[in-house]
């Protein structure tokens, strides 16, 4: 009985008919898999890629706005590297003194908060450690 079985033509199309079905379900759920796992990294790296291009026009913008508010010389509105000596930002930088700093920088840091080019300045030292930092009255200052 099971002779005739296996040797019967439906048993055989029907043998084939399965095999074939589960080779075609095995290569279409693998191709979906592949297909999914190269879908998530191309999105991946179009994220990080528009992510670096967004910082670096970012990092543009507010390089040329503070390239132009830095040598801005419209009467009433000196540069910031204009002032020299004691009164000059750079040497209270130097100086490492938060007072001079203070006293250097606030003017700028506010005409620049009032113009929305920027919120917040710090200033480090070498070693990292911060010296004087500026941000509005309605921020949490970084600590």
């Amino acid at each position: 009985m099971i002779k005739k079985l296996s040797t019967s033509i439906l048993y055989q199309v029907t043998s084939l008919f399965l095999a074939s079905l589960v080779v075609t379900v095995v290569i279409v759920s693998s191709e979906n898999w592949m297909l999914r796992l190269h879908s998530l990294d191309t999105l991946t790296r179009e994220i990080y890629d528009n992510q670096v291009i967004l910082f670096n026009k970012t990092k543009d913008a507010i390089y040329e706005r503070m390239e132009y508010y830095a040598f801005d010389s419209d009467p009433g509105k000196p540069s910031i590297w204009k002032l020299r000596g004691s009164r000059s930002p750079i040497e209270a930088v130097r100086n490492g003194s938060a007072r001079r700093i203070e006293i250097a920088l606030k003017p700028q840091y506010e005409k620049l908060l009032s113009n929305g080019t920027l919120n917040t300045i710090a200033i480090f030292t070498p070693e990292g450690l911060p010296l004087k930092i500026f941000v509005p009255t309605d921020m949490p200052a970084f600590t």
